[in-house]
């Protein structure tokens, strides 16, 4: 009598956020490991994402999992839930059709099974599903940021100047900015050396040459680049006051909302800034944040609105795109300097160079 063939079995786990506990992938494939025994599996290979969303293909796991099925390393994948696989419709059918042309069994222990009649209608309604949740998620994360805006709370981000701290109220634990010393005097510093004429890039020079640390030098980049003064980070855009220069919770106004983030349908990984109206901004005064009095403020945003990149395109010539998010000039986001990995950046009408030799932290001066 002929052996039957021995089902090897990959496990899949993720989850979303770094919120989330770090438990929780070993929880997933413990699941998964006993049902896979249960069903005669054997698990040779087990692949996992941490915090990374479930609407983007760009998962380093999850590619894993898809090149040993393309290797024909294994026969089947078993995750705990559907959604944990997949929370955008598109990649889920791409990739379910790709796997099930290559005879790799789809199975969830939440009860999904690619080799029962009907599946394909299950995993319909799963996938719409997880997807609308992924996205009532982002809704219900932004409706609670507009609740905390609205009673004065912090409402995430980081702000040079100042720092989260929690106390509890009521039971109830929430976070509060208060006032960093050391950066607040540096801010003022910024402000006065702007009203005194000094330009936003030669600011930056002073900083860098100073060894001061600037915004997310503590932070966790993903990127590796270390964290630098750059002009970009103090102009910001006056029109929605971003930028340390333009930024109103200096003069003790939190105005929240101005810009919101949306994320493509097809990758939820790729996200684009979008103005919102200003009748949509929750205002609230907040004098105890407040770093610079409104008289230096006032000064700052006069030159800001007359010095504004925007302004001095026109008065260079330069065409810039109607749609900055994908690059206001030609070869943005192409052009890559080779010493520190930044992205060169237009420096007039028909040259590119590198912004962190600008502002003094990069040798290569072409």
């Amino acid at each position: 009598m002929k052996k039957p063939k021995t089902v090897r079995a990959a496990i899949y786990a993720r989850y979303s956020t770094l919120r989330q506990s770090e438990a929780s992938i070993d929880d997933q494939i413990r699941v998964c490991e006993r049902f896979a025994k249960g069903e005669g599996f054997k698990v040779v290979a087990r692949f996992h994402d941490r915090g990374i969303s479930g609407g983007t293909a760009q998962r380093p796991g999850y590619q894993q999992l898809l090149e040993a099925a393309r290797s024909k390393e294994i026969d089947a994948v078993v995750a705990e839930d559907w959604k944990r696989i997949w929370r955008e419709q598109g990649e889920q059918w791409r990739a379910t059709k790709e796997l099930l042309d290559l005879g790799v069994v789809l199975v969830a222990v939440s009860g999904i099974d690619s080799r029962k009649a009907g599946f394909e209608i299950l995993a319909a309604v799963m996938g719409a599903a997880a997807e609308l949740d992924r996205k009532e998620a982002g809704y219900r994360t932004r409706r609670g940021l507009e609740g905390n805006a609205i009673k004065g709370r912090s409402t995430g981000g980081k702000a040079y100047g100042y720092r989260n701290v929690k106390r509890t109220v009521g039971g109830e634990e929430i976070a509060e900015l208060v006032i960093e010393p050391k950066e607040a005097k540096i801010v003022r510093r910024i402000f006065q050396m702007r009203a005194d004429g000094h330009s936003a890039l030669a600011i930056a020079r002073i900083l860098n040459a100073e060894d001061i640390p600037p915004p997310g030098a503590s932070w966790a980049r993903k990127s590796g680049k270390k964290a630098i003064w750059r002009a970009s980070a103090l102009i910001g855009d006056p029109r929605f006051g971003t930028g340390i220069l333009s930024n109103p919770l200096y003069r003790g106004r939190q105005k929240w909302g101005r810009m919101k983030w949306k994320r493509a349908e097809s990758d939820s990984k790729i996200r684009k800034p979008e103005p919102v109206l200003e009748d949509d901004w929750v205002e609230k005064a907040m004098p105890h944040l407040k770093i610079v009095d409104d008289k230096l403020f006032d000064k700052v945003q006069r030159l800001q609105l007359e010095d504004s990149p925007l302004r001095q395109a026109i008065r260079k010539g330069i065409r810039m795109s109607p749609n900055r998010g994908k690059g206001s000039y030609w070869l943005s986001g192409i052009l890559v300097c080779d010493l520190c990995g930044s992205n060169f950046q237009a420096s007039g009408s028909a040259s590119y160079s590198c912004p962190t030799h600008s502002v003094g932290k990069c040798d290569n001066d072409l």
